[in-house]
Protein backbone atom coordinates (compact mmCIF):
# COMPACT_ATOMS: atom_id res chain seq x y z
CA UNK A 1 0.00 0.00 0.00
CA UNK A 2 3.10 2.46 0.66
CA UNK A 3 4.14 2.12 -2.59
CA UNK A 4 0.70 3.51 -4.37
CA UNK A 5 1.34 7.27 -3.15
CA UNK A 6 5.14 7.04 -5.00
CA UNK A 7 3.52 5.41 -8.22
CA UNK A 8 0.70 7.42 -8.14
CA UNK A 9 3.00 11.10 -7.73
CA UNK A 10 5.63 9.77 -10.55
CA UNK A 11 2.81 9.25 -12.97
CA UNK A 12 1.13 11.91 -12.24
CA UNK A 13 4.71 14.04 -12.93
CA UNK A 14 5.27 12.23 -15.75
CA UNK A 15 1.42 12.73 -17.07
CA UNK A 16 1.53 16.66 -16.32
CA UNK A 17 5.61 17.95 -16.12
CA UNK A 18 4.53 21.43 -16.90
CA UNK A 19 1.82 21.62 -13.74
CA UNK A 20 4.50 19.91 -11.37
CA UNK A 21 7.36 22.28 -13.12
CA UNK A 22 5.42 25.20 -12.05
CA UNK A 23 4.49 23.97 -8.60
CA UNK A 24 8.04 23.55 -7.94
CA UNK A 25 9.47 27.37 -9.56
CA UNK A 26 6.72 28.33 -7.08
CA UNK A 27 8.75 26.61 -4.16
CA UNK A 28 11.67 28.20 -5.65
CA UNK A 29 13.31 25.04 -6.09
CA UNK A 30 16.78 25.23 -7.67
CA UNK A 31 16.88 23.93 -11.11
CA UNK A 32 12.78 23.47 -10.97
CA UNK A 33 11.76 23.15 -15.03
CA UNK A 34 9.86 20.54 -17.13
CA UNK A 35 13.64 17.91 -17.34
CA UNK A 36 13.47 18.45 -13.42
CA UNK A 37 9.56 17.41 -13.24
CA UNK A 38 9.85 14.90 -15.31
CA UNK A 39 13.06 13.24 -13.59
CA UNK A 40 11.03 13.41 -10.70
CA UNK A 41 8.13 11.44 -11.85
CA UNK A 42 10.76 8.92 -13.46
CA UNK A 43 12.48 8.45 -10.47
CA UNK A 44 9.18 7.90 -8.22
CA UNK A 45 7.47 5.37 -11.02
CA UNK A 46 10.79 3.82 -11.42
CA UNK A 47 10.95 3.18 -7.84
CA UNK A 48 8.05 2.06 -7.04
CA UNK A 49 7.76 -0.31 -9.33
CA UNK A 50 10.96 -1.97 -8.51
CA UNK A 51 9.24 -2.05 -4.67
CA UNK A 52 5.96 -2.99 -6.30
CA UNK A 53 7.40 -6.15 -7.65
CA UNK A 54 10.75 -6.67 -4.93
CA UNK A 55 13.22 -5.84 -7.19
CA UNK A 56 16.70 -3.83 -5.93
CA UNK A 57 14.00 -3.03 -3.38
CA UNK A 58 16.78 -1.51 -0.66
CA UNK A 59 18.06 0.32 -3.36
CA UNK A 60 15.19 1.78 -4.57
CA UNK A 61 14.07 2.83 -0.54
CA UNK A 62 17.40 4.62 -0.56
CA UNK A 63 16.77 6.19 -3.93
CA UNK A 64 13.29 7.59 -2.55
CA UNK A 65 13.97 8.35 1.17
CA UNK A 66 17.12 10.27 -0.36
CA UNK A 67 15.31 12.40 -3.21
CA UNK A 68 11.70 12.42 -0.17
CA UNK A 69 14.11 14.14 2.24
CA UNK A 70 14.72 17.32 0.39
CA UNK A 71 12.11 17.79 -1.75
CA UNK A 72 9.45 17.50 1.36
CA UNK A 73 11.63 20.73 3.04
CA UNK A 74 11.63 22.39 -0.33
CA UNK A 75 8.34 21.88 -1.41
CA UNK A 76 6.04 21.37 1.69
CA UNK A 77 8.30 22.93 4.44
CA UNK A 78 9.41 25.59 3.21
CA UNK A 79 6.38 26.67 0.75
CA UNK A 80 4.04 26.21 4.40
CA UNK A 81 6.89 28.35 6.52
CA UNK A 82 6.33 31.36 3.64
CA UNK A 83 2.85 30.99 2.96
CA UNK A 84 0.78 33.98 4.51
CA UNK A 85 -3.03 32.00 3.75
CA UNK A 86 -3.36 29.80 7.16
CA UNK A 87 -5.26 27.12 4.53
CA UNK A 88 -2.11 26.63 2.43
CA UNK A 89 0.42 26.74 5.66
CA UNK A 90 -1.99 24.11 6.46
CA UNK A 91 -2.23 22.14 3.40
CA UNK A 92 1.95 21.91 3.30
CA UNK A 93 2.07 20.58 6.60
CA UNK A 94 0.08 17.91 6.03
CA UNK A 95 1.86 17.12 2.73
CA UNK A 96 5.27 17.30 4.85
CA UNK A 97 3.75 15.01 7.39
CA UNK A 98 2.47 12.02 4.46
CA UNK A 99 6.47 12.74 3.08
CA UNK A 100 7.10 11.90 7.13
CA UNK A 101 5.18 8.79 7.23
CA UNK A 102 6.13 7.15 3.64
CA UNK A 103 9.78 7.90 4.71
CA UNK A 104 9.17 6.04 7.94
CA UNK A 105 7.40 3.05 6.22
CA UNK A 106 10.25 3.11 3.55
CA UNK A 107 13.26 2.56 6.68
CA UNK A 108 11.35 -0.32 7.56
CA UNK A 109 10.79 -1.55 4.56
CA UNK A 110 14.84 -1.02 3.76
CA UNK A 111 15.56 -2.69 7.04
CA UNK A 112 13.20 -5.76 6.58
CA UNK A 113 13.36 -6.43 2.76
CA UNK A 114 11.21 -6.90 -0.22
CA UNK A 115 9.44 -10.55 1.67
CA UNK A 116 10.42 -14.22 0.16
CA UNK A 117 7.75 -13.54 -3.12
CA UNK A 118 9.70 -10.89 -4.72
CA UNK A 119 12.03 -10.68 -7.24
CA UNK A 120 14.95 -10.67 -4.93
CA UNK A 121 13.73 -13.18 -3.02
CA UNK A 122 14.79 -12.23 0.22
Amino acid sequence: MLVLIVLAGGFVKLRYPGGTAAYLAQADLPGAGVPMAFAAGALEAAAGLAILVGWRTRWAVLALIVYLVPITWYTHVAVAQAAVDQVVKDQEFFQALKNLAVIGGLLLLRSSGPGRHSLDGN
